[in-house]
């Protein structure tokens, strides 16, 4: 994956888009030796070629812990997201039902732990050994398996996404396992860093120069871990192809952090308190977003 190749490459040529399902992507830019691709269609932003999934669920197993993509602390990691972790809990006390729900890619537990206070029954699924082991030893299940694997139909309200839907490869085999797994009228909830503002810090940080490295943003440009950017119209796409219907979208809250960063997140978050009337969940500061979808009976 090192060379940065033209959009004329068969790769890019004959790339789908994860999203709405177009055929060709353009060339957008390299970070590391990975390369993005860009949906001339919907605006999602891709890893070309996507690395596959049992190269990735090896390195999550085995490294992802300790690789640097997120907060190495447990309790720091948990404590900057709260805002995150209640804008989910928010979302499924507004749109879902009471009963059983699943916090794919617990990670270090801080949305278990923020749905345990709300008296909202819970497991996590987590790949990565330490994480899992981490959660289990406060007191909560963890399954260790695929979701493609679980066994099972209608089996959960809720199933809960925190910076996690990025991560995906598989995406048909895996909304074909959350389809299975939701009862009739559940929801899927994630929230996740989305392309608009990818593309617009990507333009600002490289002056326009296609060729320059993308800036991590935050780790938003974080490969091999963030697999699919999605833009707003391509998730809508691709849930409604697999049987979901959208109930709402509305901008993820920024974490709150210390120092330099946390500054500049607080003055971030004027701007878009400002900005929201008039431009809704289209502003380009917005980070990510929450989407809420129902299960299609």
């Amino acid at each position: 994956m090192a060379a940065l190749f033209h959009d004329d490459d068969p790769l890019f040529s004959t790339a789908t888009c994860a999203g709405c399902g177009a055929e060709g992507l353009s060339l957008f830019g390299k970070r590391e030796e990975y390369n993005y691709g860009r949906c001339t269609d919907c605006g999602t932003l891709q890893v070309v070629p996507m690395p596959s999934a049992s190269f990735l669920a090896e390195a999550y197993e085995k490294g992802y812990a300790g690789a640097g993509h997120c907060q190495g602390e447990p309790e720091v990691r948990n404590r900057v997201a709260i805002p995150q972790y209640d804008a989910i809990c928010d979302a499924l006390e507004c749109y879902g039902a009471p009963g059983r729900v699943l916090d794919h890619g617990c990670g270090w537990g801080g949305l278990l732990e923020r749905l345990r206070k709300r008296g909202i029954e819970v497991e996590g699924l987590e790949p990565s050994d330490a994480m899992a082991a981490y959660c289990e030893k406060a007191g909560f299940s963890v399954i260790r398996s695929s979701l493609v694997d679980l066994p099972g139909e209608e089996v959960y309200e809720g199933l809960l996404l925190s910076s996690v839907f990025e991560h995906l490869v598989d995406h048909d085999d895996w909304l074909a396992a959350a389809h299975r797994l939701l009862r009739p009228g559940g929801v899927l909830i994630s929230l996740q860093p989305t392309a608009r503002f990818a593309t617009f810090g990507a333009q600002l940080f490289r002056l326009g120069r296609r060729s320059a490295p993308l800036p991590a943003l935050h780790q938003v440009f974080s490969p091999p871990w963030h697999t699919v950017l999605f833009s707003l119209k391509g998730m809508e796409a691709l849930l409604v192809r697999k049987g979901f219907t959208l109930e709402a979208i509305a901008p993820a809250p920024l974490q709150k952090e210390g120092g330099l960063t946390g500054l500049i997140q607080g003055a971030v978050r004027t701007v878009n308190a400002l900005a929201y009337p008039f431009f809704g969940v289209h502003w380009p500061l917005w980070v990510g977003h929450v989407f809420v979808f129902r299960k299609r009976v």
